[in-house]
């Protein structure tokens, strides 16, 4: 019965920290502002093509 008591503080403690773990990454993520990155010089007369990589 103690064994029983101990695996489940063991087990209910991992999930604690599970969860607490997966909100913290999720709400650094949020951005809502687009990030631009800009390769080699900009000159006049160049195109401005924005990727958007959904692969994360």
């Amino acid at each position: 019965m103690k064994a029983k008591r101990v695996w489940g503080l063991v087990l209910a403690a991992a999930m604690c920290m599970t969860v607490a773990g997966c909100g913290q990454k999720e709400a650094e993520t949020a951005s809502t502002e687009p990030q631009y990155q800009v390769i080699g010089t900009e000159v006049e007369g160049a195109y401005d093509i924005l990727l958007k990589n959904s692969i994360g």
